[in-house]
């Protein structure tokens, strides 16, 4: 579990006059190899959404709606991690160590992004007034390359 997920969850434990007692689940394991870390990562991960799922639909058949919501967007944020763990490990498989070196400078994006990224990058800027120079920030969010 997350810090973000304990420290939401402790706070919502806490509005509902509850007590939170902070300890570590299991012992800590020092892992230095990157596929490893992604590995037990993800194994940790699987059982996550099932769990916050089932809480989600006890605190639904206990109208407690805003603890279902909070359960309910732990449920994405889990998927959401064991699918970009999957996707890591996977480039890693593919395309080495390296890849996360690259990935850590910023220099190249995921080899299955990297066709469309340069053909973003070669678009004109739509942007750019008459005279080529930028007219501003754009509004709202925005990717960076």
């Amino acid at each position: 579990m997350e810090m973000g997920h304990v420290e939401a969850l402790a706070e919502r434990i806490l509005f509902l006059k509850g007590d939170v007692q902070m300890a570590a689940a299991e012992s800590v394991e020092t892992i230095t190899d990157p596929a490893k870390m992604l590995a037990r990562r993800s194994k940790w991960n699987r059982g996550a959404p099932a769990d916050y799922n089932g809480a989600a639909q006890n605190c639904g058949a206990n109208a407690d709606a805003v603890s279902k919501q909070l359960f309910e967007r732990l449920v994405a944020d889990e998927e959401g991690h064991q699918n970009e763990f999957e996707r890591q490990l996977e480039n890693i498989k593919r395309f080495g160590l390296s890849y996360l070196a690259l990935q850590s400078f910023g220099a190249a994006a995921a080899p299955e992004t990297a066709e469309s990224e340069r053909e973003i990058r070669a678009a004109p800027d739509s942007r750019l007034n008459q005279s080529g120079q930028s007219a501003g920030p754009v509004s709202g969010s925005h990717i960076g390359f």
